[in-house]
């Protein structure tokens, strides 16, 4: 008896969770297709959120890091800024960034601070200041949003996250990878002058190897070799590399490096195997 009881009631779910997709409303104002859609959703109030980003060492940033996060912490002299996203396209734009007075316009704007940091010193603070100018239309909650300002602090600094210092010799984190979190993990980073035939041909550097993947018992780290593309901003990165592959790193042709402060980071690697499947290591850990 009580099988079947819990049988009917199954059914009655199934049935009736398949009847309401064919006849009940949605309930979603971003969505066309439900009654209570409201084409202004997005537009009744100015989006003060502006970007900040910071310059790719002179190269254009590739297309695939377009996502990269927005980071108020800089330590490339070039500063990128970039619109809020969620304005109509209407807007216009006004920048001033520090004592400039100078009125830059445009969705997106660079500054290049190189000249200026080299002659004060890093580590400073700069304000950047964003005049946001909507015609007035239907949608705008408040008739005298049309104009608004907003503003923000950027800092330059040299003082950028490492995986392993230039002056630490070895250092080790500990955590889990992702796909079995039960299983604690060690990561050992360490330098050497030579590592199996591969020296960096300067007496005052060494090669950067890894220990702890379980794949094999010791990999390097990226160096100069390969064709290398990537982006960064103050606690996160990602890296691509092309054939031909640096040899001993595993095959690797993807990583992410997340820092989530100067001792906690996510550390994602995906490797190409012997035929051709990629193997994925997201690996969460707290340096020792």
């Amino acid at each position: 008896m009580l099988k079947i009881l819990k049988l009917t009631l199954a059914l009655f779910v199934v049935l009736f969770f398949s009847t309401c997709r064919k006849e009940c409303p949605c309930n979603d104002p971003q969505d066309p297709e439900c009654p209570n859609y409201d084409p202004c959703f997005k537009w009744k109030k100015i989006d003060t959120k502006f970007l900040v980003f910071q310059g790719n060492n002179g190269f254009p940033v590739p297309t695939w890091c377009d996502n990269i996060p927005s980071c108020d912490t800089l330590t490339n002299p070039l500063l990128v800024l970039k619109a809020p996203i969620n304005n109509v396209n209407e807007c216009e734009y006004e920048w001033q960034v520090g004592t400039d007075t100078t009125i830059r316009n445009g969705k997106t704007v660079t500054v290049d601070f190189l000249d200026y940091l080299n002659q004060v010193g890093w580590e400073k603070h700069f304000v950047v200041n964003l005049t946001i100018k909507r015609p007035l239309d239907r949608c705008l909650e408040n008739p005298n949003d049309t104009l608004v300002k907003t503003s923000r602090s950027v800092f330059f600094t040299k003082n950028y996250n490492t995986l392993i210092d230039y002056d630490e010799f070895k250092v080790k984190y500990k955590g889990y990878f992702t796909h079995d979190p039960i299983k604690e993990v060690v990561l050992e980073f360490f330098r050497k002058k030579t590592f199996r035939g591969i020296g960096t041909g300067s007496p005052f550097d060494s090669v950067l190897l890894i220990t702890g993947y379980p794949f094999v018992d010791t990999l390097r780290y990226l160096g100069s070799c390969g064709d290398l593309e990537g982006c960064e901003n103050f606690n996160f990165s990602r890296l691509k590399i092309a054939p031909p592959d640096c040899p001993h790193t595993g095959n690797v042709k993807y990583q992410e490096i997340l820092f989530y402060d100067n001792r906690n980071i996510r550390l994602y690697r995906e490797f190409v195997n012997s035929d051709k499947s990629v193997s994925k290591y997201e690996f969460i850990g707290k340096k020792n």
